[in-house]
């Protein structure tokens, strides 16, 4: 194998990309204790393989020394073994005796020193590379191969470790002079006198940054190298014992970096929070600027940064680098307290109660404030109510100060609007001092603390999206939620701001003839408002559009809630009718108990004498409401609904088309509200009450004579009012509006007519399957019975069959006889009656042979029956009962039959009372209950050719 080859299979590339000849410092400025020394006359060394290995040891040792020393800074411990193993450690004590104890001079003397060494190990491998090309291949060019290839590989190893270690010493030196910074700011900051500055903060902090990204390539480095050790050489001992200590060295290293680091942030942590004092009255903040010191005048050199911005500084230049979130971990938690312990209760106060005025001039407390604002120097006497006064570590700066209280003497009744102005100069002053002292005006603070207060809460959750934000119009406490954000907690204070607003000054109902009011309130909120978002973008709390036409989407600024209101303040109030009714109306179906019943319609089931005598008896009874019961929900819910309409019947007539579009869309969406208050009982009802709609015959027969009820009514309340709107808007001298023209209700009537019968329909499929499993199972063997020439358990089972049937109907006729119309209560018993019927019927069809006895049996059992149903379904001067009993003949002339002879069943033939039965049906009657005779045969034959 060639030398070429060899190099290329150890694969040291990596380390050339990151460590390359622009980071090799080629000045020569010290002498060192190494036998070649680097001269331009030593490039051109004549080949020699005993030269190329004493150089090589030469470089062994160098390096070795210079990582036991690098070893003995790194980990202190380990210097009591290095003595003992060196006892003259002539190297470091002659670097100590020349550069003196200064740490960084050290490390600059060390890595001059390894980058000679490197520069040295270079010329050997060029020498190496250049110098030996063997031309003939004979044992001794073979041996002379495979020692080239040997040199190589070890003075590739050795250049890693140079590297390594002057990389190494790198990280120390920058440790070692961000240690000088810190410990001099640090002992002065323990007592941040106002003549001693800490101006080396930022300088450590940003040095130490510097050493974690030295470290952070060197330990990709040594993880490469790690990497070809294990595939080149995977049993190489040695070279694994040296990569284990170079990992030590660099986990030692990083724990060297973090000390400092960590130290320095508390350090920052403690002078901030020194620096900034909230009280639930008064806001303190010191070192916010530079003092003058003792006898220095304004016309001095620059004081040095004050404390504050000191400590700013440094965590700015964290989270710029992404390396700490205590600019976030700080500022955060304290607009959270100032929110909760300041701005929040005066909030609070602008709730309603419940005996609270909706109008936009009633009545409401009017709390005013008056401010201290003072500066002076930070002593024991600044003031007794703050503990930061009592703190003999911040003596010397000034301490600026911002005292608020109650007014009571300015605190009186007014309206509304009168109470918000006050509020919002409350906000604006306390969030301009803020913005002024606690965030120094810096912008990075002020857009951080400003999104936490002002911003946009998000559905996303990212603190830099603020997109897509939450509808301010959705009521979450009808959700059962009491947080108006969702995602993130961007504008703690924006969100109850603007719910606040909306809830307090957009009146619950404003009278049509005084419509006047609202425009005067929406000019009065703009004049408040706007000044207040002009101050907070100045201070830089807040984004503001730059013009009407701005490119950026207005909801994508956080001023856009309150613009939003006050822009949209007529909008709000037409959304906040319509939520009212809405609100109201499930209100109505959700609490009122849905088993309250009230009876509408009329009487239909008593004939008028003299429309019989003019034949218009059935004539009315189309257009009219029969009567029943309905719940009072559904009847209070169409009273809601044409309280909406009239309602936009009447700002129809005092809203002129010039209005505002909001107040102009005012009458069509009251419109839209009572059509959804009819939405809203088809979406509830049927969930709500929807199980047991279909279990319990009472509530079915209620949400049957409901959607009756509602469908009635959407028949001709479209025509009705638009009737309506058509006189207002005459009255109003405007023309015909497209409300006028698309006013209707009637699509609505398929609907309610479609959940009425579903609702029925499914409570009847459910009483005639008990109305089977209480006598199918005990009739099943009738047939065989009734041959029978004696009473037998099967007649006995079949009587009480026919008893629990008819016990069933009674109970369903007692409940619904109330509460359903004449007509759908002998349609609903009629159709149950069938199912009985035919049950009986059947079973008696299909007997083979009757007995006497079983004739009589079967005689008198239908007749009960019919007797019995009659009985429950009769009332009104116009009642047939064979009308909604449509199997009533059917089974009366099976029950007749059982009684006749021969000669009366050919006598009732002619005279039509089996019309309703079959000749099939007959014959096999006649065939089971007569024994064979020509007088049968000569009936059946009759049967058989009518047939």
């Amino acid at each position: 194998m060639s030398s070429s080859s060899a190099l290329d299979d150890h694969g040291l590339d990596p380390i050339d990309e990151q460590f390359g000849p622009e980071e090799v410092d080629t000045t020569m400025n010290s002498q060192q204790d190494y036998p070649y020394p680097l001269t331009p006359g030593s490039r051109k060394h004549p080949w020699n393989n005993a030269l190329v290995e004493q150089r090589i040891v030469a470089i062994k040792n160098a390096v070795h020394k210079a990582s036991e020393e690098a070893l003995q800074r790194t980990d202190p411990s380990s210097q009591q073994v290095l003595e003992n193993a060196d006892p003259n450690n002539a190297s470091f004590h002659l670097g100590m005796e020349l550069f003196g104890s200064e740490p960084a001079l050290i490390e600059e003397s060390i890595q001059e020193n390894l980058t000679t060494l490197e520069k040295d190990v270079q010329q050997v491998l060029q020498q190496i590379r250049t110098e030996q090309q063997p031309s003939h291949q004979d044992s001794s060019s073979l041996a002379q191969t495979s020692f080239t290839a040997v040199k190589q590989m070890e003075a590739h190893v050795l250049r890693f470790k140079i590297q390594f270690l002057r990389q190494c010493s790198r990280v120390r030196q920058l440790v070692d002079e961000a240690t000088v910074l810190s410990d001099a700011s640090l002992s002065l900051s323990s007592t941040i006198e106002a003549d001693q500055p800490v101006e080396d903060w930022v300088q450590a902090i940003r040095k130490l940054l510097q050493a974690e990204q030295v470290w952070e390539k060197t330990h990709r480095m040594l993880q490469q190298q790690q990497e070809q050790q294990e595939q080149s050489a995977p049993h190489d001992h040695v070279m694994a014992n040296e990569l284990n200590k170079a990992r030590e060295m660099m986990d030692l290293l990083r724990q060297d970096i973090r000390n400092p680091k960590v130290e320095i942030l508390r350090h920052v942590q403690t002078v901030w929070q020194n620096c900034i004092t909230l009280e639930p009255e008064t806001l303190f903040v010191r070192g916010y600027k530079s003092p003058l010191r003792h006898g220095q005048s304004l016309s001095s050199s620059l004081p040095p940064a004050p404390p504050l911005e000191q400590a700013y500084n440094v965590m700015q230049v964290l989270a710029d680098e992404q390396q700490h979130t205590l600019l976030q971990e700080l500022l955060l938690p304290f607009a959270n307290r100032l929110y909760d312990e300041v701005l929040a209760p005066v909030l609070q106060s602008h709730k309603k109660s419940p005996s609270s005025s909706s109008s936009i001039t009633g009545g409401g407390g009017v709390v005013c404030w008056e401010f201290h604002e003072m500066e002076e120097r930070g002593t024991a006497s600044t003031s007794s109510r703050s503990a930061l006064a009592t703190s003999t570590t911040l003596s010397g700066h000034a301490v600026r100060s911002l005292e608020w209280a109650r007014d009571e003497d300015k605190t009186t009744e007014k309206d509304v609007i009168t109470g918000w102005k006050e509020t919002f100069a409350f906000l604006e002053r306390i969030l301009t001092f803020v913005a002024d002292y606690a965030l120094l005006g810096r912008p990075p603070l002020l857009e951080l603390v400003g999104r936490r207060l002002l911003g946009v809460a998000t559905t996303s959750g990212s603190d830099d999206d603020d997109s897509g934000a939450i509808p301010r119009d959705l009521r979450l406490h009808e959700l059962g939620l009491t947080s108006f954000r969702l995602g993130n907690d961007h504008g703690i204070l924006m969100g109850p701001l603007t719910d606040l607003l909306v809830d307090t000054c957009v009146p619950d109902y404003v009278a049509p003839d005084n419509l006047s009011v609202l425009r005067e309130s929406k000019t009065r909120l703009e004049d408040i408002v706007g000044p207040f978002l002009q101050t907070m973008a100045d201070k830089g709390l807040m984004t503001m559009p730059k013009s009407t036409v701005d490119d950026a989407p207005l909801s994508s600024t956080s001023s856009y809630l309150l613009r939003q209101f006050t822009d949209g303040f007529l909008q709000k109030y037409v959304d906040h009718r319509q939520s009212l009714k809405v609100a109201e109306a499930r209100s109505l179906i959700l609490q009122n108990d849905y088993h309250n019943t009230v009876q509408v319609g009329v009487d239909v089931a008593s004939i008028n004498p003299e429309d019989q005598q003019l034949g218009l008896d059935d004539g009315r009874k189309v257009f009219l409401l029969h009567q029943s019961s309905i719940s009072s929900t559904a009847f209070e819910l169409m009273k809601l609904c044409r309280q909406c309409m009239d309602e936009a019947v009447e700002y129809a007539a005092a809203v002129p088309q010039s209005e505002p579009v909001a107040l102009a869309d005012l009458p069509a969406t009251l419109y839209h509200a009572a059509r959804q208050v009819l939405d809203l009982y088809r979406a509830i009802v049927p969930v709500r009450y929807g199980k047991e709609a279909a279990e319990v015959p009472r509530t079915a027969a209620i949400l049957y004579n409901d959607c009756i009820f509602l469908a009635h009514h959407c028949l001709s309340l479209g025509l009705l009012y638009r009737d309506k709107f058509a006189a207002a808007t005459a009255k109003n001298d405007g023309d015909d509006t497209l409300l006028q023209r698309v006013c209707i209700f009637v699509d609505k009537v398929p609907v309610f007519r479609d959940m009425a019968d579903r609702c029925m329909r499914q409570m009847l499929d459910r009483q005639a399957k008990e109305i089977q499993n209480l006598v199918s199972p005990r009739i099943e063997l009738l047939d065989k019975a009734l041959r029978s020439e004696e009473i037998v358990a099967e007649w006995a089972d079949a009587e009480s069959a026919l008893n629990a049937a008819l016990y069933h109907l009674r109970h369903l006729a007692q409940t619904w006889k109330p509460v359903l119309s004449y007509d759908m209560f002998q349609s609903t018993i009629g159709y149950l009656a069938d199912v009985m019927f035919t049950l009986f019927a059947d079973q008696v069809l299909k007997a083979k042979d009757f007995s006497t006895d079983a004739c009589q049996f079967v005689h008198q059992l239908f007749g009960k029956a019919l007797d019995s149903v009659f009985d429950l379904l009769k009332g009104g001067p116009a009642f047939v009962v064979d009308k909604n009993v449509r199997t009533w003949n059917r089974f009366q002339a099976i029950g007749r039959a059982m009684d006749m002879s021969l000669n009366d069943i050919e006598a009732a033939l002619s005279d039509g009372v089996f019309s309703s039965v079959t000749g099939q049906d007959l014959t096999k009657l006649i065939q089971a209950a007569f024994d064979d005779s020509p007088r049968r045969q000569e009936l059946l034959r009759l049967l058989a050719s009518s047939s």
